[in-house]
């Protein structure tokens, strides 16, 4: 016991958080004044956090068999059935005395072994605390390879859309409050649809107190310009930011003045905003749909020369896929550690043959890296060599073989540097003093006092601020002030 509150003594548990919390709940550290449990927080250390860092999936039981450890070395065996005899209702017969829950007097033994188990449980069966906050939305490091925050429990980097026009919201909530669907329905149509668009909505600033939201613009389209050196794209970021515009003018050779509301030309705009979202990391026709939101019947002829047309006016890009591709591939056959131009990628093989580790390394220009376990050659589904690790299926969540190319490597590596990003802009933020509430892929949403609505060109501005790591990265950063979350 001495040991556990030793500040010279290194904690590590698997999901650290959750045992530092149950534990300083039982020994009450919140009314400790001279060791509350913040005090208490540096001295643990996540190994789940080390696992997810290096590509393996999050769950202990998972990431034991990732790793190849032995049955003992992964849990105990009969973690499982501990589980369900001391956390699961029991059937009453005569054996048990007629009982429908097993206590620890029951079965002292199991129940001594149970303490020791290293399964986890849920932590929380609701994401709403005593205090009237919702917490636990979001995992650090919870998105594979690329190392982004993961939505949890109730998904706020998935929430529906929301298509009610921004100044009928309010009414649309009044009305599912007062529980008036039938006025729901007369104004807003289906009331299903009307309750799936206010979900985020449900998301509300404490009392005497507003939300101000900002978020990176265009960030993903930004970073791979600026990474493979597309001085155009550049050039819009640098300027007036009209991404969407400016490629359509690009793609169809038209002033990009002409494309505005109420010119024919303004019909092209869909098609700079579909290619500019689907095409910067190798997608093709099915990506323009999925990706970039055309109409599923687009003629894919019209979808196959978008996807030309683009790749011709982008070509820095394009060569930056293969310069990714090839660069990794050399990497793992031959162990060499190749830097890309301008050093701000390098990338490797590293391997720790004593402990069985092997990995293709992608160090980013913020000095963190992206891990792809056991590295290969192999042959992909249209039956070529391609590049190939093991990973998590992010469908089917199995650890098994997965290819990769030079576009899926670049998507990976511009998500990991607008991560980055937006991590540095949390501290900038919360440095300033604004009380960061939770944030989503580019966005922050911060919680203020009434009557400060004027912080959101503050917080833009400090959005905005470009890292030491990323020099000539054109950032910029939009938003809005609102008592409740919506979608812009």
């Amino acid at each position: 016991m001495a040991r556990l509150f030793d500040t010279n003594t290194i904690k590590h548990a698997y999901n650290a958080p959750f045992e530092w919390y149950c534990l300083s709940r039982h020994f009450r550290l919140w009314d400790v004044p001279n060791y509350p449990p913040e005090k208490w927080l540096p001295q643990w250390r996540c190994t789940m956090l080390h696992g997810l860092y290096c590509g393996c999936p999050a769950g202990l039981d998972a990431a034991g068999k990732a790793l190849g450890l032995a049955e003992e070395q992964q849990k105990l065996s009969t973690g499982k059935a501990l589980i369900r005899y001391f956390c699961t209702p029991c059937a009453p017969t005569k054996t048990n005395g007629q009982r429908t829950r097993d206590l620890p007097h029951h079965d002292p033994a199991k129940w001594e072994l149970f303490k020791t188990s290293n399964k986890k449980y849920n932590a929380l069966e609701t994401a709403v605390c005593a205090d009237g906050r919702v917490r636990g939305l979001l995992q650090f490091y919870g998105a594979a390879r690329t190392g982004r925050w993961a939505g949890r429990i109730v998904q706020p980097q998935n929430l529906p859309r929301t298509y009610i026009r921004s100044e009928l919201l309010p009414l649309a909530r009044e009305l599912v409050e007062d529980r008036q669907m039938d006025a729901l329905k007369v104004v807003f149509g289906s009331v299903p649809d009307t309750l799936s668009q206010l979900i985020r909505t449900a998301l509300v600033a404490a009392p005497g107190c507003t939300l101000v939201d900002a978020d990176f613009s265009s960030i993903e389209a930004r970073v791979i310009a600026w990474l493979a050196g597309e001085e155009w794209a550049l050039e819009v970021f640098r300027t007036h930011g009209k991404i969407y515009e400016a490629t359509a003018a690009q793609l169809y050779d038209v002033p990009m003045e002409r494309i505005v509301k109420g010119d024919p030309e303004y019909a092209l705009r869909q098609y700079g905003k579909a290619a500019t979202l689907a095409l910067g990391y190798q997608g093709g026709p099915n990506a323009l749909i999925t990706a970039g939101h055309l109409d599923k019947d687009t003629p894919e002829e019209k979808l196959l020369d978008i996807r030309d047309r683009w790749r011709q006016k982008n070509r820095a890009i394009v060569d930056f896929w293969y310069k990714v591709d090839a660069a990794a591939k050399e990497a793992v056959q031959t162990g060499r550690s190749i830097e890309l131009p301008d050093r701000r990628l390098a990338i490797a093989r590293e391997c720790n043959p004593a402990n069985h580790m092997d990995f293709l390394t992608i160090r980013l220009p913020s000095g963190r890296k992206l891990y792809y376990a056991q590295p290969h050659m192999g042959t992909n589904h249209f039956g070529q060599l391609s590049l190939c690790y093991l990973g998590q299926n992010q469908t089917s969540k199995k650890w098994q073989v997965l290819e990769t190319y030079g576009g899926k490597l670049a998507e990976n590596i511009t998500q990991a540097i607008a991560r980055d990003c937006l991590a540095e802009a949390i501290d900038r933020v919360e440095a300033a003093g604004y009380r960061v509430v939770f944030h989503i892929h580019d966005e922050i949403v911060t919680e203020v006092p009434n009557g400060f609505e004027a912080d959101l060109k503050r917080i833009t501005e400090l959005m905005s601020q470009v890292p030491t790591w990323a020099a000539g990265l054109p950032l910029n950063a939009e938003g809005w002030v609102n008592p409740f979350f919506k979608k812009e």
